[in-house]
Order: C-alpha cells, then sequence, then structure tokens
C-alpha cells in the first residue's frame, strides 16, 4: 500500500515536489551527518577533539559515501536508524576518529535539531506562499472594491457588498496568518545539545559555548533549558499550519461554491484540455478547488496529532516523538500542494460579471428590503414599515412579484411613496456601507505590515 503523497498517480495531487524534497528520507539522513559533521567541527575549534579527526569525520558525513543500508528490516525506532548511521562513518574513519563520532551528544539532539531543520525549510515555503496569495489578492482588491454582489449569511441574500470587499476579507484573515508565522519565528527554532537527560553533562565545562556555536552555525536558536520531552515547539507549529489550512480551506470552499451552475460567479481556470466528465461534456468541476479543501481538512486534523506529541513524560518520551515522523512531513507535504492549489486559482480565476449582477436581482428587489424600511420609517413607522415590507416579501416571494410592484398597490404606502423613490432607493451601490473603505484599509494595513516580510524568509 502506498501513501497518497507517494502514490504513483496522486502524489502531484497530494503534494509538491519542492516540499517533498524537504522531507525525503535520504535528506534526512543527511541533515543527521551534516550536524555531526558541525559538531565535530566546532569541538575541534574549542580545542575539544583533535583538527584531524574532525577533518575526517566530516570527510565521511556524506551519505553517498558510506557502506549503509537504511532500508534493513532490523531498524524498529529512528534511535536505531541513527546509531546504525553513525556506526558506518566510524567505520569510514580511522580508529582514532572514530572515538569522537557522537561524542558530546545523544541520538535525539541529533533528530531534534535535523526535525527543526525541517521545519524551517517548510516554514519557509509556507511562508512564501501564503505572502504570494497576499500579493495576488491585492490588485484584485483594488480593481473591484466597489463592484457590487450579493452578501449571503446562512446561504440567504443579505445587503450586498463588493467583490473586493469579499477579496479583502480573505487578504485580512491571510496577513493575519503571515503575522502568526512571522512571530513564532522566534519560539520554535531552537536546536538540541543537551545530552540524555538534558543537563548537558556531555558537553562538560565549555557545553554552553559550544551549545550557542553549533546553534550559530546551524542557523538556529538557543533554549535555556533541554527540549527533552517538551514539544511545545513542534505543537505550536501545527496549530499555525492547521489555522494556515482553516484560512486557505476557506477561500477555496468559497469559490467552489460560487463556482456552481446556479451562482457561476467565480471559478477556478481551467485549461483548455480540462475535460470536467467522460459522460456530461458540459461539465466544469472546479477539482483543483475541491482536492484543496480536502487537503485543508487533513492538515487540520493532523493538528490534533502535534497538541498530542506534547505529552510526553519525564525527561524522554519516544511515544510523542515517534508521532513528528507520521505526522510533520504528511501535514507540510499535504499544506503545500493546497497552498500551491491555491495560488493556482487565484491567479487565473474567472469572474463573472454578468452573473453576480444577475444574481444581485434574483429576490426581484427583496435585497432592498432592510433599505425599503428604513426609507418609510419616518413616514409611517419603523415597525409598521417592517410589518409591511415583512409581507411583501411574502407575496412577492410567493407570486414570484417584484417587491417594488408589491409594494406600491398597498394602500398604506400610496400616500408616502412613489415609483421614482423606490428606484431611488433600490440603488446597490448606495448601500455597499464601509466595503471600499475597508478594502482600503485592509490593503494598506498588508502593505505596512509587510516591510520586514524579507527577514523571516532569509535562512
Amino acid at each position: 500500500m502506498t501513501h497518497v503523497i507517494d502514490s504513483e498517480f496522486y502524489k502531484h495531487v497530494y503534494a509538491t515536489q519542492e516540499m517533498r524534497d524537504v522531507f525525503d528520507p535520504q535528506k534526512r539522513l543527511q541533515r543527521w551527518l551534516d550536524i555531526q559533521a558541525a559538531l565535530t567541527s566546532m569541538q575541534a575549534r574549542m580545542g575539544l577533539i583533535p583538527q584531524e579527526d574532525a577533518d575526517e569525520i566530516a570527510k565521511c558525513c556524506e551519505l553517498n559515501q558510506l557502506e549503509f543500508l537504511p532500508n534493513s528490516h532490523n531498524f524498529c525506532g529512528s534511535d536505531q536508524l541513527l546509531s546504525s548511521l553513525l556506526d558506518a562513518v566510524k567505520t569510514a574513519c580511522g580508529n582514532s576518529a572514530a572515538d569522537y563520532v557522537s561524542s558530546g551528544v545523544c541520538a535525539q539532539d541529533i533528530q531534534d535539531t535535523a526535525t527543526v531543520l525541517e521545519i524551517k525549510d517548510a516554514y519557509m515555503i509556507i511562508l512564501r506562499d501564503l505572502l504570494k496569495i497576499e500579493s495576488i489578492l491585492i490588485p484584485m482588491i483594488e480593481e473591484y472594491k466597489s463592484q457590487p454582489m450579493a452578501g449571503r449569511t446562512h446561504k440567504q441574500h443579505g445587503p450586498p457588498i463588493t467583490i473586493g470587499f469579499k477579496f479583502a476579507g480573505w487578504t485580512a484573515e491571510i496577513r493575519r496568518e503571515i503575522e502568526r508565522m512571522k512571530d513564532m519565528h522566534k519560539r520554535i527554532f531552537c536546536g538540541a545539545l543537551h545530552g540524555v537527560s538534558g543537563t548537558m553533562l556531555e558537553g562538560g565545562a565549555k557545553a554552553y559555548e559550544l551549545y550557542e556555536a553549533l546553534m550559530g552555525q546551524l542557523g538556529l536558536n538557543v533554549t535555556p533549558a533541554g527540549l527533552g520531552s517538551a514539544r511545545d515547539n513542534i505543537g505550536e507549529f501545527q496549530v499555525i499550519v492547521g489555522m494556515i489550512a482553516g484560512s486557505v480551506g476557506r477561500i477555496v470552499n468559497e469559490i467552489y461554491e460560487l463556482s456552481g451552475s446556479e451562482l457561476s460567479e467565480l471559478h477556478e481556470p481551467l485549461s483548455k484540455t480540462y475535460v470536467g466528465s467522460s459522460a456530461m461534456p458540459h461539465k466544469r468541476n472546479a477539482e483543483v478547488c475541491a482536492f484543496a479543501v480536502a487537503q485543508c481538512r487533513i492538515v487540520q486534523q493532523n493538528t490534533a496529532l502535534g497538541l498530542q506529541s506534547m505529552t510526553g513524560e519525564h525527561e524522554r518520551d519516544a511515544r510523542a516523538l515517534n508521532l513528528d515522523l507520521h505526522n510533520l512531513p504528511e501535514t507540510c507535504v499535504i499544506m503545500a500542494r493546497a497552498l500551491a492549489a491555491t495560488i493556482q486559482t487565484l491567479d487565473g480565476i474567472d469572474i463573472f460579471e454578468k452573473n453576480i449582477t444577475r444574481n444581485l436581482d434574483a429576490l426581484d428587489g427583496m435585497l432592498f428590503s432592510e433599505a425599503l424600511m428604513f426609507h418609510l420609517a419616518p413616514k409611517i413607522g419603523k415597525q409598521t414599515a417592517h410589518d409591511i415590507i415583512l409581507f411583501a416579501c411574502k407575496e412577492a416571494h410567493d407570486t414570484q412579484t417584484p417587491i417594488k410592484n408589491v409594494l406600491l398597490a398597498h394602500p398604506e404606502i400610496l400616500n408616502v411613496a412613489t415609483e421614482a423613490d423606490f428606484d431611488e432607493v433600490m440603488v446597490y451601490g448606495k448601500h455597499i456601507g464601509k466595503c471600499v473603505e475597508q478594502s482600503d484599509d485592509v490593503v494598506r494595513i498588508s502593505k505596512e505590515a509587510s516591510v520586514n516580510d524579507h527577514h523571516f524568509l532569509q535562512a
């Protein structure tokens, strides 16, 4: 059985190659070796081991030069896999250098640090794609911020909004996710060099100095106490990615909903070779959005596993650590595909303005019920106006008659309003509230907040 992200037929649908490469098994092994090589280099620089032995170890920390079979059935855990990998390094080194392999470090230190480096690479991809989504949406806001469309609450028409206002809501949410990503940057990228129980005993007198130097070389931060069973950094990353899945999922789900035959207001771009159905040639299924919605739901469900990994016992608990092996790669790989799908969809989105206008008129003017009530209230009282319009809406709905005609036939309306009065009220652009102003605010805030975005995309 093959996982969907590795399936020959579906891996391009559920994964991006870029993110798959981050969690490539061979690359993970090489990360472990790179950390070992960096550690011995620092130890030599600080006079803890001979330089020639450090050089020999570094030379041997190349996966393609080792006699190592990572698919051996003897491995039942990542600790054993790492131990066997380091044994291969010892075999490749001379006797003197072999004594310093894994000196001053435990297996979990190397594994946890490598995991954080994987998360950092994944973080860069996710943040980059969020910024791309925002950059696509902002011009769409500016172009459509004044164009009315039906506002919808509980699947029913409400007061009109604008197309750009809908895009602004998406953009504001994406910017909040970007800011959450930026905020957690200072907490989650901490490596480990604390030893078996987290006491740094193995590092000796220069343990702190060695830890800071190694993390500096790896581009990671230090933590004041050993992580051990503490997985809050992993949990936070999973939660934020789960929230991103919620925000992205809302966008693609909305496009999916608005692409249906009855509404047909927005649609993902379709290629010239697109085939929606082998049986029904007319079909225009929003398949990219449909897959993206499903992908976001998987990522959201994985958030629970990320939080469960935080519940470890004592100073080390493999039960929690082993969740990362499944959860982090799947979450990041599927999230990357959902982001790529969203970028593809927004970058070429079809906006059917005629259909948007048609749908505004679908209720034959009942969408203006609130505006008409406030127009009549000063003349006949708000409650009376409400009751008259309520019954007028019911009649208009049942008889499929424009509400304006129903109201003009009502005896209490004849002396207080004319058709011209109603025509003046029933203009969509007069009832969009502060859609334009809010849209402008979203664009302004996004641009102001983006001035330091580039800092968080640097390794």
